[in-house]
């Protein structure tokens, strides 16, 4: 049995293989590319919907959601496990931003997963179909060169 070397290759064999590889680069370079490995976590999807603030209508401004979520005394900073902090109503509990907060993070961790795992079908049939093409367009330049060899 002899042992393979890649001396043994012709050139053909060799261009297939050097096209390969560089192929293989370039996809490797798009899944990184592509895939966004920081996602954004939507913790209001898992928190208790909230009745609005009685409010004393003294100003057209007094009653306003927004002026009232950005007021101070209605808000609590939340300080997570991992040290990220959110500013939240305050009529929230700690345990169910917390219970809210390990949801979404597993959520968005699902969602990376299957982002990653969706660019490596991507970049694999690109990569076997370029494979593919390259083979046989190697295949097709051999075979018309051959044929205007003059045959001894």
């Amino acid at each position: 049995m002899r042992n393979f070397s890649f001396s043994d290759l012709n050139g053909w064999q060799r261009l297939f293989v050097f096209l390969c590889l560089l192929s293989s680069a370039f996809a490797f370079a798009f899944v990184n590319a592509v895939v966004d490995h920081k996602t954004e976590v939507n913790i209001y999807e898992y928190l208790p919907e909230l009745s609005e603030y009685p409010c004393v209508k003294t100003s057209p401004y007094d009653c306003d959601p927004v002026i009232i979520a950005l007021d101070p005394k209605y808000r609590k900073q939340f300080v997570f496990k991992d040290g990220t902090t959110h500013w939240m109503d305050n009529r929230y509990t700690d345990q169910q931003v917390e219970e809210a907060q390990i949801k979404a993070s597993q959520k968005a961790e699902s969602n990376r997963v299957s982002s990653l795992i969706s660019a490596y079908k991507s970049a694999a049939f690109i990569l076997l179909s370029s494979w593919v093409a390259i083979y046989f367009i190697g295949f097709m330049i051999g075979w018309i060169r051959k044929g205007f060899t003059v045959m001894k």
